[in-house]
């Protein structure tokens, strides 16, 4: 342990959000023991501004507050324990695979308490079933040939037995490439409302891009239209609760989703919402705001972050709410209201005038990119002069008295600091959020007093379930149990679906519209769904109703990023689209792009299969491996279990922290072009760092090798080239190389390489590949082919010698992203990855070039192509 000598690491790092100080690291440099101190509000809510060489005045700008996350890891850097911020103790095993077997709980001052009985793996490493400390159980389904996860079953153990009632039973059904068409729960009985048959199901049709065009389902009868607080249901509801919906999407040729239209038997409940798309880019907005696509850019700043999102009024003669049941959407959002609107809300169109601005929810960005203030109610002691004649972007009360959320983040991008703000007579009553590995302070009160103090104890490793443990230092409610042990069960995309408490029984039931909103809503009481902060695709809904995703934030009543992509046109030219308009069989894990093989991994274990890569493949867009998302410089590995604490993109993907303003731009080019239009041949398209392969050159490379065989004896028994002992085909070689950008998926390769996988811990390197083929003389480095660039071939001059010539991309990988290296190594002995094209998963030729800079030893993962070999005569 290195606790007092870092050997050269970082110390103190000052952020946008504070300072974070490693203070003790392991021999393989897994910090052990982290503190950070964050920037005190009282000081301004700006940013960070560390001026001068004057350490000590930097310490005046901070909170006094230090708080220490430690953890304990093995010899492999595998989390074995963390104590978080406050003294809550987290404790991991895993098999002899590495994969998560058990784990447990200690709050601070309490018995420990098992949070994981057992996991069970098949041989493929798919998930089969897993056991939690609240006696329930889930099991999962696959099909036979595709492997594709079709059901999962959640029940409550009794003595050890499963009861015959289920909690949970979903079923998946899929097209011919991997799209989901139904999911049913057969855990929910068939209700019946006016006459009409209910059933747990919902149905998904798509188009020939695979985009989302129409959905069906249930939701709750008689509710018309929400407000942000959706209303809640007992769970004892009876079977005239719910009634059946059909959603219709349209998009245009870009991907925009420009129409929703939502049908159900409760005809109150029917509406369709427009959207403009603007006609110079794929910025679009709700139709309350414009419905000219001409104005449309005119609600985004130039580096593509949308302004404002909506408003609503009241009436200043009668002091009540003009008609606010039309000021607001299904989808739990308040809509904005276009100059015709607002004639509408009032018998006369002169008494417009008499509508009073209540609400207005302008956002502010700063200079990374990052939204920093979102505005919650603007209280206006006035009406405008015209209200219908005002600027749809102005404020027209900037004052303190508005009530408003504000953000702060650290450098990695992610979210630091959440602060609400509301006036109540002559106080401010705050809801503050204090994110931590493991751990989310949560506080209420006044300037003068707190309310509340709340511990939110997040679980990293719980198998399918997320894990909240609700620890109150005071301000309890009265009707919830101190310590509230909160199981979230998901469904395929990771929503929240299920919560159960410590003795199996359920908390709250949710279901979702696709795109997010809330179509079902069910908890025993008010109380215990208020403190349900992990919905949608398991993400935070924020008071504004945006999800934090991490690097991005989702509006769900449009379908929409509030912002353009941070890294580009990864996903496509569309930086606003979501999940390629495929929200039910996609999930976006961070805000950057979808993926499949990402939720498999995440939810189940599984692997990607042939028909699921055709899926990504035949949506028209890019198919590049995700950008860098990997773990912070100075982080523990605890921290994933954390949103706080999701990785950053690093600096190949993004040249720089501020770039991230750049690369959303402004009306450049890339972002007005159509989806549909042919896509950039793979010469111009993005490499898996995020950098554009114009960037990119391939090197040749003269290598050698001496083999036994005669070159006659090649060409007529060994045609395809030379091959390892135990070949790697081209599938398995592009698996076992995604490892090291944080894909670890070892389903399919030999067994001895996926053990030594697994012996490098979470994050493997290049390096520990190299060591691993040097100096292991094995069965298991016999799917490794090897060639020197020196005439001795690695042989004796007895054997016949060949010459291999080939032009290949040249790449480090740093935090877990392809960085180019167009002018080949530069230091002994660190390795590379060679690549006959700019991405992995296209890859056919897969190398490792290690050893000294001029006598490099090239192990091909993949076969050599005959095709680049001819016979070579010494000198």
């Amino acid at each position: 342990m290195k606790s007092h000598n870092l050997a050269g690491q970082c110390v103190r790092h000052y952020d946008t959000a504070g300072v974070t100080r490693p203070e003790s690291l392991s021999l393989t440099g897994t910090v052990l023991s982290q503190s950070q101190q964050l920037l005190d509000d009282k000081n301004g809510k700006g940013e960070a501004n560390w001026a001068g060489d004057n350490e000590t005045t930097w310490q005046n700008v901070l909170t006094n507050e230090i708080y220490t996350t430690q953890s304990t890891c093995d010899s492999t850097g595998a989390l074995l324990t963390q104590t978080d911020a406050k003294g809550n103790k987290q404790r991991l095993a895993y098999d002899v695979a590495g994969q998560l077997k058990a784990s447990w709980l200690t709050v601070k001052n309490q018995n420990e308490q098992i949070i994981i009985k057992s996991l069970t793996y098949s041989a493929a490493g798919q998930k089969l079933r897993e056991e939690h400390g609240n006696n329930v159980i889930t099991e999962y389904t696959y099909e036979p040939q595709t492997q594709r996860l079709i059901g999962i079953t959640t029940q409550r153990t009794n003595n050890g037995k499963p009861e015959a009632k289920k909690l949970q039973d979903l079923r998946y059904k899929y097209d011919p490439v991997g799209n989901i068409i139904s999911i049913r729960n057969d855990a929910e009985a068939t209700r019946f409302w006016k006459n009409e048959e209910v059933k747990p199901e919902n149905t998904y049709t798509y188009d020939s891009l695979y985009q989302l065009i129409s959905a069906t389902g249930r939701e709750m009868a008689n509710t018309r239209q929400q407000s942000i607080s959706s209303p809640i249901i007992p769970l004892t509801s009876d079977n005239n609760t719910y009634t059946k919906y059909t959603r219709n999407y349209t998009y245009n040729d870009g991907g925009n989703l420009t129409k929703i239209q939502h049908r159900t038997s409760d005809s109150q409940n029917n509406h369709t919402r427009g959207i403009t798309v603007s006609n110079r880019s794929n910025r679009a907005v709700l139709s309350m705001l414009t419905d000219k696509p001409e104005e449309v850019d005119s609600w985004f700043d130039a580096g593509g972050h949308q302004k404002t999102l909506h408003r609503a009024v009241r009436n200043k003669l009668t002091d009540e709410p003009a008609e606010m049941d039309s000021c607001f959407d299904t989808d739990s959002h308040q809509k904005t209201l276009s100059p015709t609107v607002l004639n509408s809300l009032v018998d006369d169109p002169a008494q417009v005038d008499t509508l009073i601005w209540m609400r207005e929810q302008n956002l502010n960005w700063n200079t990374r990119g990052e939204l920093q203030q979102a505005t919650l109610v603007t209280r206006s002691q006035k009406p405008p002069e015209k209200p219908q004649e005002k600027s749809q972007q102005e404020t027209w009360d900037s004052s303190s008295n508005n009530d408003q959320e504000w953000y702060r983040y650290g450098s990695d991008g992610m979210r630091r600091l959440k602060i609400s703000e509301q006036k109540t007579g002559n106080s401010t009553q705050q809801q503050r959020v204090t994110y931590l590995p493991g751990l989310e302070l949560r506080t209420t009160g006044s300037t003068s007093q707190t309310t509340e103090d709340l511990q939110v104890i997040t679980v990293g490793e719980a198998g399918r379930a997320q894990v909240r443990v609700l620890h109150w230092e005071s301000g309890k409610p009265k009707d919830i149990s101190n310590n509230q042990l909160r199981y979230s069960y998901d469904n395929f995309i990771g929503s929240s679906q299920l919560e159960l408490d410590d003795k199996g029984q359920i908390i709250s039931q949710e279901e979702y519209y696709p795109f997010g909103g809330t179509a079902l809503w069910a908890a025993n009481s008010q109380t215990e769904a208020n403190y349900k902060t992990i919905r949608y695709s398991g993400k935070e809904r924020d008071t504004t109703g945006l999800y934090y995703y991490g690097y991005r934030y989702y509006q769900p009543w449009v379908g929409r990023w509030l912002s353009a992509d941070p890294v580009g046109t990864i996903d496509g030219l569309n930086l606003y689209r979501m999940v390629r308009n495929n929200p039910v069989t996609l999930l976006d894990p961070d805000g950057l792009m979808p993926t499949i093989a990402e939720r498999i991994a995440a939810l189940q274990k599984n692997r990607v299969t042939d028909s699921a890569s055709s899926l990504a493949n035949a949506t028209n867009v890019t198919t590049n491996p995700r950008p860098s998302v990997a773990p912070k410089p100075i982080s523990t590995k605890a921290q994933t279990s954390n949103q706080s604490a999701t990785p950053p993109i690093s600096s190949t993907s993004i040249k720089s922290v501020t770039s991230k303003l750049s690369v959303a731009a402004s009306l450049n080019p890339v972002e007005h072009k159509s989806a549909t239009e042919t896509s950039p041949p793979e010469s111009s398209q993005p490499s898996a760092s995020g950098t554009t392969s114009t960037d990119l050159q391939k090197k040749k490379f003269t290598l050698y090798r001496a083999d036994n065989r005669s070159f006659e004896e090649m060409q007529s028994k060994f045609p395809e080239g030379f091959k390892a002992w135990t070949h790697l085909n081209t599938e398995m070689a592009q698996k076992f190389t995604n490892i090291f950008t944080g894909l670890k998926d070892t389903s399919g390769l030999p067994k001895e390489t996926a053990e030594n996988i697994n012996k490098w811990g979470q994050n493997p390197q290049l390096k520990d590949l190299s060591t691993y083929i040097k100096y292991t003389k094995d069965k298991s480095t016999v799917w490794v082919s090897t060639a020197v660039n020196t005439e001795a071939g690695g042989q004796s001059s007895g054997a016949p010698l060949y010459e291999i010539t080939m032009d290949l991309y040249e790449f480090a990988i740093n935090k877990k992203t392809l960085v180019p290296l167009p002018e080949g190594r530069t230091k002994n002995m660190v390795p590379s990855l060679l690549l006959d094209t700019p991405k992995i998963d296209t890859a056919s030729i897969i190398a490792l070039n290690h050893g000294p800079v001029n006598d490099a030893e090239i192990s091909f993962l993949t076969t050599i192509p005959l095709k680049n070999v001819r016979p070579y005569k010494r000198n």
